[in-house]
């Protein structure tokens, strides 16, 4: 007899991560024990009585807790639904079904209305719904399950289908918000998975091998996969570099790479700054970044006839003689160091696959081939903070073509780059290309909604000249509001931060899902010392450390957390002067004021949206004035 095998659904791992450690523990045994005798007296295997789904049985975890499981009416895969406390967890198997779809042939779970609830709230026979122009065989096609098709038809408006969320299959909800928002019924199911035969409601193994269900369940192939589903953090999990990817050094470039300004080199060229102009050193650095390294400038001539849009100030070719010897001392510092910026990497990884393009071509005759490049295609992440010299680089890895490039980015979280980009003028065409992700699966609605006011009736850019907006996004989860919380002072700041903490741990949750986040370093450090004086345990998150599986409360800066997730957020420390931090403000209400404030609102909206499942944002003294 083939031995059973074991699926769990995301719902279980929510579920896993709430139980006490002990009873973590004994869902690690009592799998094991099922996969090696699933008759096993010790499971306590029995049915369910009043559950929604007669194959819904239930496992016994301890004496207290037990595990909801879907046994198949045929075939070797159990997938486990739910853990609770005894009784919770047999409330959970009355109130929700287990099926796959007839249409889409997905596994699905969710929770119908029940029949009492369905008499006492009769919906109005005279108001046509929202979807009444579908036909029921299109909704199960959209994925809304058959025993909810009536509650479907019912919905009026958006507020309905909000309500409705939380008990639907996320492919469905994220269907009809889609169809809701103007979406055709045709270009929503193109963009489905479907059948190519029809559907065996029966047979589990073909439903777990559909794009819908894996998005939702896996099937434990073994131990090892098991343990790391449990207790491996999803950030361990890094791309490594082959050594034939290492562009540059392989071909003679030794250097080191700088992000940001070298300080010391930055600090010899600006003593060179002509004091008959009177500019500030942030128009040093602006100009620098905005009009040299985004076109490429290397000599004083082009410096002279770059076209500055959106700088502010009018510079004669005077005036730019006399800056250019800032910027001319500052490559001079960086090469006696030994050092390049970014910007200077991608032009040089963009030279040198050019002559490695021209020399294929002499070789080859010029032929198609020769000039397809390397790469088929290239995958761009965190767009919006990529600067021109990137994009000059990315056109030149992959020639123009079908499916060339495939792009992602969010405006809202631009905080490394300041520079707008037209995508247009490097030669990559995105204008009635692009795609509006709307459904948002890691932060609460609650928190989206908060981190969307920051920037409220801010002009993001959609990378191509255009602008862009949140008003179609939508959150899948819900969850309490942002709390947001003043103190006098920091000592009030230090103990309020103390009890959360200990709060957590004598309720058995750990802390390393919760990240305090600060502006600057120097801040992030003060935190931590107070923390540290009350012996809580702190992992501190560094700009070029992984956050590995270390216990403790995680403590890192804005930017730091940028990619990253939690489950708890504390924003600390949002005062006036260092929330916007008032050195990256310029003077005035120019352009420039604006664009850098900008930036701090979406550095602000980044911390926050970091949150899977609430967000605590604290100030003391004269909180910051994007708190009003």
């Amino acid at each position: 007899m083939t031995e059973p095998r074991m699926a769990m659904s995301a719902d279980f791992l929510t579920a896993f991560a709430k139980l006490p450690s002990q009873q973590q523990r004994q869902v690690r045994t009592m799998i094991g024990r099922f996969e090696r005798d699933s008759r096993s007296s010790g499971l306590s295997y029995e049915e369910i009585a009043g559950a929604m789904e007669p194959n819904m049985r239930s496992i016994r975890i301890d004496r207290s807790y037990r595990a909801i499981v879907l046994k198949p009416d045929e075939g070797d895969i159990h997938v486990l639904l739910w853990a609770d406390k005894h009784d919770d967890a047999y409330q959970w198997a009355t109130r929700h079904s287990c099926t796959v779809n007839p249409e889409t042939g997905a596994l699905q779970v969710y929770q119908p209305r029940q029949v009492a609830e369905l008499a006492a709230d009769p919906s109005p026979a005279d108001e046509p719904g929202v979807f009444g122009q579908l036909k029921k065989r299109e909704l199960l096609r959209l994925g809304v399950p058959a025993e909810m098709l009536s509650e479907v038809l019912d919905i009026r408006d958006e507020a309905g289908l909000e309500e409705m969320a939380p008990r639907l299959p996320v492919e469905a909800y994220e269907a009809l918000f889609l169809f809701m928002a103007g979406e055709s019924y045709e270009q929503i199911i193109l963009e489905r998975e479907t059948p190519s035969e029809p559907v065996d409601p029966t047979d589990f193994a073909a439903a777990l091998d559909r794009d819908d269900t894996r998005s939702r369940f896996v099937v434990i192939e073994n131990d090892r996969e098991l343990e790391e589903m449990f207790s491996a953090p999803l950030e361990r999990w890094r791309v490594f570099l082959h050594p034939s990817q290492r562009l540059l050094r392989g071909k003679g470039y030794r250097f080191r790479l700088s992000f940001d300004r070298h300080p010391d080199a930055w600090r010899e060229a600006i003593a060179k700054k002509p004091l008959g102009l009177g500019f500030p050193d942030r128009f040093y650095s602006d100009e620098w970044e905005q009009v040299i390294q985004a076109n490429g400038v290397e000599l004083r001539e082009e410096y002279l006839r770059v076209a500055r849009t959106g700088r502010g100030v009018r510079l004669n070719r005077a005036a730019r003689s006399e800056l250019w010897r800032v910027f001319e001392e500052y490559r001079a510092q960086l090469a006696e160091r030994g050092v390049m910026e970014a910007a200077d990497c991608y032009r040089a990884a963009a030279a040198l696959l050019e002559r490695e393009r021209i020399d294929a071509d002499a070789d080859a005759g010029s032929t198609p081939a020769s000039r397809s490049g390397t790469f088929a295609s290239v995958i761009v992440d965190e767009a919006q903070d990529m600067v021109a010299p990137a994009w000059r680089l990315i056109r030149r890895i992959v020639p123009d073509g079908p499916n060339d490039l495939f792009i992602v980015g969010d405006a809202h979280q631009r905080i490394y780059s300041r520079h707008r980009v037209v995508l247009s003028r490097y030669g990559i065409e995105i204008r009635g290309r692009a795609r509006k992700l709307r459904l948002n699966y890691r932060t609460t609605e609650e928190t989206r909604r908060w981190a969307d006011g920051l920037l409220e009736r801010r002009s993001m850019d959609d990378l191509d000249g255009g602008t862009d907006d949140n008003r179609a996004v939508r959150s899948v989860a819900h969850g309490p509001e942002p709390h947001v919380i003043h103190f006098r002072s920091r000592d009030e700041q230090a103990m309020w931060l103390v009890r959360y903490l200990e709060g957590l741990m004598s309720r058995d949750e750990t802390l390393r899902g919760v990240c305090i986040v600060t502006r600057t370093r120097y801040e992030r450090d003060a935190v931590g010392e107070e923390l540290m004086e009350a012996g809580l345990p702190l992992e501190l998150l560094e700009a070029e450390s992984p956050d590995d599986a270390a216990g403790g409360v995680r403590l890192a800066t804005m930017h730091r957390v940028k990619g990253l997730e939690f489950d708890r957020m504390v924003i600390a420390s949002v005062n006036e002067n260092l929330v916007p931090l008032a050195v990256t403000i310029p003077d005035g209400d120019g352009p420039e004021h604006a664009e850098a404030e900008t930036a701090e609102r979406a550095l602000l909206y980044v911390a926050a949206t970091r949150a899977k499942k609430d967000v605590t944002v604290l100030s003391f003294g004269t909180p910051s004035p994007f708190l009003d």
